[in-house]
């Protein structure tokens, strides 16, 4: 080709910018991945296809699905809570069991970190295979993961058989140090200056992954928190408190290490294998991709909407309140006038309804008056016919002589009774109880005294 590649280090970057700009050129038959819309300046959106590498059986174990890497990550981290709460269970209670699954020697404590930093190593170079194909990675950011990968390894080799104590003991017999805890600097100063670098190194790295930045620096502060510990060992007091410090902290750094390396996997098989500096830069480049808010940001947005939203429903209450107050005098002034309509109709059924009994009366009253001075002779005829006559009142015979005589006194009695007899047999005709019939009950006093007088002559007739 007659295109020079000014800049390129090596072979491998002279490759990738050649397939990055024939890339532009050919159109492939066969296009894998998604295809992302990319805004430009003029207003318009070209296409650019963001291409994968080939399908690696990897993708059917790093799942893309977020759910499935939070599980994994709960099982990981259980599972070494139990490793370090059951061997320190097993170290007191059931000491027959301590050199398998006790805490201070037992295998189980070694075996836990070496696997979750084997797993990791397996990680590592799964991402290493997707960064290199990477065609857009100038920069040569890839580069971290060749030296990630062996590393992993050997960490996971010392922590299986101890060979960093080994060598320790070698390098302090050849290059002895006046310190106390000589052994231990000799191991611990290398690895610690490897394990900052790395996270620094991969935090570039990680940068677009939530999941991966939290395990790295866990990994990395549980791992300081261990060399601190050790190293403070003669100077602090000997105790089960300081014992599980230690050993949790030896079992998470691994584990954290290796939940790490599987965010990211997840990131560069499902997400992009793009560096994030390239991301960047197109996001920069873009006139309508804003930078993301921070937390905190993001946090006083939520609250102005909520306070806005708050706001709106007040006044929208306080709108219907208004309403309602208003329509209230207007809904009991029409409930009044409904009231008093009710009232004056129920009034003028009323005087309806007496008129009409007045009118009933008055039609009724002359029949009735004819009707009971009818009666009235009636009856008053019926008692004078049927009224028995009295027998003249014999004299009684007395015992005394003057009575047998004839005398005076006898004579004078006579006539007496006569007139007694005869005013109190006349007061059973002149009452009216039990004889007279409904006509003659409903006379006025005037009438009654009327006919009362009436029989008193018809008596004196008889």
């Amino acid at each position: 080709m007659s295109i020079s590649f000014a800049g390129s280090r090596c072979v491998d970057e002279r490759r990738r910018r050649r397939l990055a700009q024939e890339a532009d050129q050919e159109t492939q038959p066969e296009r894998r991945g998604p295809v992302r819309a990319r805004p430009t300046g003029q207003g318009g959106s070209r296409e650019v296809e963001e291409r994968r590498p080939p399908a690696s059986p990897a993708e059917s174990v790093v799942r893309p699905q977020l759910w499935a890497h939070v599980v994994i990550s709960t099982l990981t981290l259980c599972a070494g809570a139990g490793v370090l709460l059951g061997g320190d269970w097993i170290d007191r209670f059931r000491p027959e069991f301590a050199d398998v699954f006790g805490l201070q020697a037992g295998r189980l404590v070694r075996l836990f970190p070496a696997v979750c930093l084997f797993v990791a190593a397996q990680l590592a170079y799964i991402n290493l295979w997707y960064r290199v194909r990477s065609r857009k990675d100038f920069s040569g950011r890839y580069r971290v993961w060749y030296f990630v990968v062996p590393a992993w390894l050997l960490f996971c080799v010392c922590t299986a058989t101890d060979a960093h104590h080994m060598a320790a003991r070698l390098a302090n017999a050849r290059w002895p140090l006046p310190f106390q805890n000589a052994e231990l600097l000799w191991w611990m100063t290398p690895t610690g200056v490897a394990l900052v670098t790395f996270a620094r190194l991969l935090s570039h790295e990680m940068r677009r992954t939530t999941g991966g930045m939290l395990f790295l620096w866990t990994a990395t502060i549980t791992a300081l928190v261990n060399a601190a510990v050790l190293l403070g060992r003669p100077m602090l007091s000997e105790g089960h408190a300081l014992m599980l410090v230690e050993q949790g902290a030896a079992l998470l750094w691994p584990a954290s290490l290796m939940l790490s390396m599987l965010y990211f996997a997840r990131y560069v098989i499902h997400v992009s294998s793009e560096p994030t500096e390239l991301l960047d830069e197109e996001e920069a480049d873009s006139e309508e991709t804003e930078p993301r808010p921070g937390f905190f940001s993001r946090w006083r947005e939520s609250r102005r909407e909520a306070k806005a939203r708050r706001a709106e429903l007040k006044a929208k209450r306080a709108a219907e309140k208004a309403q309602r107050a208003a329509e209230k005098p207007a809904a009991r002034t029409e409930a009044r006038e409904k009231k008093e309509a009710e009232k004056k109709e129920a009034a003028a059924r009323a005087a309806e309804k007496k008129a009409a009994a007045a009118k009933s009366a008055a039609a009724k009253k002359p029949v009735a008056a004819k009707s009971e001075a009818a009666a009235s002779k009636q009856a008053a005829s019926e008692a004078s016919t049927n009224r028995p006559q009295k027998a003249e009142p014999q004299p009684a015979k007395s015992s005394s002589p003057a009575e047998r005589d004839g005398g005076e006194d006898s004579a004078k009695r006579a006539p007496a009774a006569k007139v007694t007899r005869t005013d109190r047999a006349e007061p059973a005709h002149d009452d009216f109880d039990a004889d007279e019939d409904d006509s003659m009950q409903r006379l006025s006093k005037k009438e009654r005294r009327r006919l009362r007088k009436l029989r008193r002559q018809q008596a004196n007739a008889h």
